[in-house]
């Protein structure tokens, strides 16, 4: 082995100075893998390449090995002898198994390109004319790593302060994702629910059990998709700092797709794509890795069959207990009168979490008192959940014309009723936006 600097060990704090593996052939790569390191070296990176290409000893193969594990990227030149080389197919598969940034540089006009790297993009050093401009390029690609590994990992959402358990719900997608008889390419279950139903509250408490941990020993990646997504390069590199993999071989979903395929296959574990809506959001991820789960919550009741997935564990109401104790710890006390209150919300723990911190942030108001309110409101707020176009967000004038066509409110009656709505935890309002968000099981998408 070769270095500009120590070799691999000697200095324990080379490996977290920058340090950077040179995979190349001898007869065909050695002018520019020379370059390289010079040029590499003057920018005060540590270069590791190997000094021969006959016959590795052992030890030579061994620390062949230690640089390409402590490397922040293992560069490949793309010749036609690196092609057909047993050393550098070597180098690739171990670089990819311990899932390095791995930077392909084509080294000759019509290099081929070695089955590992297809579809990765790869920069020009064909000519010496071009190599200035694609060192460039080079260090841009490497600084962006070293900055990625600053970035502390992504971890699993906490549950709420106020969680309360949900048995039955919470034993059936237990059974879905353990279900070790799912010999399929990729395993998908579907937690399917309306809005406010607490996909993502249950989805969160199974991933922190200690039986879904032993069962994918490899970890748990969540992936916050939602209906819209902004940006799809950001929500595949956070995918692979989960993955202990490098971002840059997410920029885009060809490359993600490669990295997911390359990673995956020899894993156990469990990716939480929540809030997909379509097929396309949900098979950007889905890679054949038999012993890995997929765990999809959606709103969306027609993506089970889109995906061909087993029957969806679709979430609904609360139970009456279970109701009762969240408003109890919601609102941070108890009152016999709590036990009539689910039933006026559907027993839905968005409407019941939100009703419990209005009850929390008003001590004068007891459950009684609440009940009182909310009938003198009732049919303006059933009226509203039964004639709402598609979706839980509402334009404040569509909530007005509502109101008056389905109730006859009118003036003081109508601003009265809106305040009550809000008083009551009912409806949420957004003034700067002009809207009206309602947390009630009769809202969908």
């Amino acid at each position: 082995m070769e270095s500009k600097h120590a070799a691999p060990g000697s200095h324990p704090e080379s490996r977290t100075a920058g340090q950077v593996y040179i995979s190349y052939n001898q007869s065909d790569g050695a002018e520019l893998a020379r370059w390289l390191e010079k040029e590499l070296t003057a920018a005060s990176y540590v270069v590791l390449m190997p000094s021969t290409t006959d016959s590795l000893s052992a030890d030579t193969e061994r620390e062949i090995e230690q640089g390409i594990e402590h490397a922040k990227a293992v560069l490949v030149l793309l010749t036609e002898g690196s092609f057909n080389a047993p050393h550098c197919r070597n180098e690739r598969a171990y670089a990819r198994d311990k899932h390095k940034l791995i930077i392909p540089l084509l080294a000759q006009v019509n290099a081929p390109i070695p089955l590992i790297l297809q579809g990765r993009h790869y920069l020009d050093f064909s000519t010496p004319d071009c190599w200035p401009n694609s060192f460039k390029q080079l260090r841009e690609k490497i600084e962006e790593s070293l900055k990625e590994d600053e970035t502390p990992p992504s971890w699993l959402p906490e549950l709420p302060k106020h969680y309360v358990p949900r048995e039955e719900p919470l034993r059936q997608l237990r059974s879905a994702v353990l279900d070790e008889n799912q010999a399929t390419p990729a395993p998908v279950t579907i937690l399917q629910g309306k809005p406010g139903a607490g996909k993502t509250v249950l989805a969160t408490a199974l991933a922190h059990e200690a039986a879904v941990h032993e069962a994918f020993p490899n970890g748990i990646v969540w992936v916050q998709l939602g209906g819209t997504p902004d940006d799809l390069a950001e929500t595949f590199k956070a995918v692979g700092r989960q993955l202990g993999d490098v971002a840059g071989n997410y920029v885009t979903p060809e490359l993600a797709q490669t990295a997911l395929r390359d990673i995956l296959p020899g894993r156990k574990q469990l990716i939480v794509l929540e809030d997909a809506y379509t097929r396309m959001q949900a098979e950007e991820y889905l890679v054949d890795a038999p012993q890995c789960h997929w765990l999809i919550t959606t709103t969306n009741d027609e993506l089970s069959d889109s995906l061909d997935a087993a029957a969806p564990v679709v979430l609904a109401g609360m139970t009456p207990a279970e109701a009762v104790a969240l408003l109890v710890l919601a609102a941070g006390r108890s009152d016999p009168a709590f036990r009539e209150m689910p039933e006026k919300l559907d027993y839905w723990p968005t409407a019941l979490a939100l009703v419990g911190q209005k009850l929390a942030r008003d001590p004068g108001l007891t459950a009684d008192a609440w009940l009182e309110r909310y009938a003198s409101v009732e049919e303006a707020f059933n009226a509203v959940c039964d004639n709402l176009p598609a979706g839980r967000w509402l334009a404040e004038k569509k909530l007005i014309n509502l109101l008056q066509q389905r109730c006859g409110l009118k003036d003081r009656a109508l601003t009265r009723c809106i305040a009550e709505l809000s008083g009551l935890g009912l409806i949420q309002r957004k003034p700067a936006a002009h809207t009206i968000w309602l947390p009630h099981s009769r809202t969908d998408l």
